[in-house]
């Protein structure tokens, strides 16, 4: 199916990644980010029930923007869920515009009207298969905008804040030492020791793995991980999940293992990509997990930081979870949106934006502990209450 949402632009839908042709490159470029990527969407395509399909929109012939969707029937994760986002809503059937999994959707996709053309396409669509919301979750902030930029002829939506914040962790300069000067001496100090503490740890080792190989060790530690954080999987569930990302992204990775007396005891899973780390799964036994032996925090700080400047990286996306621990050691957040319209119309009013940014701030500050500069919570601020401001309410998508 073509449709023709924009002077110049065109938007047709394929099945796969391989149906894709030249547009299959948007997905290549670096900005778009390891969740975007072609060997992640290769991996959802495997791990999630619903079949991944993709929007492509092209100007004059030439690709402009490409997008997975999904229509999903069943979501296990509560953190995909539309009514985690906006609690105030029912649950009815959507569909989903950007990656199924992951914590961070970067559209590929050109400045310009591709964007909000491939929204109003999305919206029709849904309607064909019966469902009158749309979601787009967890966008990057060039994504937020580019979607309430609005086109002509087409209205633009408001994107709301996530509680769910990407942690940016940099790595400055060279080395460990141009990091660890750039934090306070205090907290320099508790680094560093804690360090040695690791390296004291009697009988632990640090090795690189391949997920190819581990993956069976590991995988009664994935699940004990993601048990303790709530989520229940089983173990057949979790080795699957495993071999997927070894076939379809085991270039790109990078794991360490932690081993005791030779047996695997922990490891920290990340991705290269566009020249940054990008951290997937981590989990250490819980009698390691204590400040006596801090190897969970070695794993996820000090060796990811010593990947990136034996790499050359820029630093290493840490996710959206326990907030304080990473900001006390440098990292930063990058603010995160959803969107979501019913019948191709946008139905967030600017009083219910104001209502909803203030609850979304106060659960991050909360998470980050006092450790949140003001002025980063003040910039997410004004950013949401924009978006309400600049963009009118109830305006129907063609």
């Amino acid at each position: 199916m073509s449709v023709r949402d924009d002077p110049g632009t065109a938007i047709t839908t394929a099945d796969d990644l391989a149906d894709l042709g030249d547009a299959a490159g948007m997905l290549d470029r670096p900005s778009v980010g390891f969740y975007s990527s072609p060997a992640w969407l290769s991996a959802c395509a495997e791990l999630c029930s619903e079949p991944q399909r993709f929007l492509v929109a092209r100007d004059g012939g030439r690709p402009v923007l490409t997008l997975p969707f999904t229509v999903p029937t069943d979501e296990s994760n509560s953190g995909y869920r539309p009514t985690t986002h906006y609690p105030f809503r029912a649950e009815e059937p959507y569909l989903l515009l950007g990656p199924r999994r992951g914590y961070r959707s970067h559209w590929a996709a050109e400045p310009g009207p591709a964007g909000p053309a491939a929204l109003q396409y999305a919206a029709r669509l849904a309607a064909e298969h019966g469902r009158a919301w749309v979601y787009a979750l967890y966008l990057t902030t060039a994504t937020a905008d580019l979607l309430a930029a609005g086109a002509e002829g087409a209205p633009p939506v408001v994107p709301s804040l996530s509680a769910a914040p990407d942690c940016f962790l940099p790595a400055p300069g060279g080395g460990m030492d141009d990091y660890l000067a750039g934090l306070a001496p205090r907290r320099r100090a508790e680094l560093r020791a804690e360090h040695r503490r690791v390296l004291r740890v009697p009988g632990i080792g640090f090795r690189l793995g391949r997920l190819a190989d581990d993956a069976d060790a590991l995988a009664p530690l994935l699940l004990e991980s993601l048990a303790r954080h709530g989520t229940q999987r089983t173990l057949d569930d979790v080795r699957f999940e495993l071999d997927v990302l070894a076939r379809h992204a085991g270039d790109l990775e990078t794991l360490l293992v932690v081993e005791e007396h030779g047996r695997p005891v922990g490891f920290n899973l990340c991705y290269e990509w566009g020249g940054r780390l990008w951290g997937r799964h981590i989990a250490v036994v819980d009698r390691l997990r204590t400040s006596a032996t801090p190897i969970l925090l070695h794993l996820q700080f000090r060796w990811a930081l010593e990947r990136c400047y034996e790499r050359g990286l820029d630093g290493v996306h840490l996710g959206p979870t326990n907030l304080a621990t990473k900001l006390r050691r440098g990292a930063r957040l990058e603010p995160l949106w959803h969107v979501g319209i019913c019948k191709g119309r946008e139905v967030l009013r600017p009083e219910g934006v104001r209502h909803q940014t203030e609850e979304v701030i106060r659960i991050i500050e909360a998470q980050c502990g006092g450790y949140a500069p003001a002025e980063d919570l003040a910039a997410m601020r004004a950013k949401a209450l924009g978006f309400a401001v600049e963009t009118a309410p109830t305006r129907t998508l063609r």
